[in-house]
């Protein structure tokens, strides 16, 4: 399979995935809120599946020659927000057992979960760290702990490659 067409593809979808976050999150308290927060938590994990495909597309150790030449043509260096450093969000989501095992152990604690709404005003005096799983959406940020994916460079630079 093509690498470009199969880069194309998912680019595509992270962007419907980013579309659909911003209309779930337009209309969450309509309807079933219950079911609205859950539907936006599957969006964010879309997003970062398929951001993360792109940056594997990118770049691979095991295909590094192949993958330069791909960014050299598509003009992606790495300072780019797709580059595989800055996956940090998407693994923590994905190795969720292992942070699970660390907050049981006391070596990491939160006081939220799941949570979506403007991180500086949420919840009192809680502060960035002090969420397991947050999305801002004023600021389209994803939160895990400490970390964060900024959703609006990403679709920038997805939008760029795309065309």
């Amino acid at each position: 399979m093509n690498h470009y067409r199969e880069l194309k593809r998912t680019i595509e979808l992270a962007l419907v995935a980013m579309s659909e976050l911003d209309k779930t999150i337009e209309r969450i308290t309509e309807g079933d809120f219950s079911y609205n927060m859950t539907l936006s938590w599957r969006h964010i994990n879309e997003i970062l599946i398929y951001t993360t495909r792109v940056s594997r597309i990118l770049w691979n150790k095991q295909q590094e020659s192949r993958r330069t030449e791909i960014r050299d043509k598509l003009k992606v260096d790495d300072a780019s927000p797709l580059h595989y450093s800055k996956r940090t969000v998407r693994d923590r989501f994905d190795h969720v057992d292992e942070q699970i095992d660390r907050i049981e152990k006391g070596e990491l604690s939160f006081a939220g979960d799941f949570n979506i709404g403007n991180i500086k005003t949420f919840a009192g005096n809680l502060k960035v760290g002090d969420y397991f799983r947050h999305y801002d959406q004023t600021t389209k940020t994803i939160y895990f702990a400490d970390y964060k994916f900024e959703i609006i460079p990403i679709k920038e630079e997805l939008m760029r490659i795309h065309n």
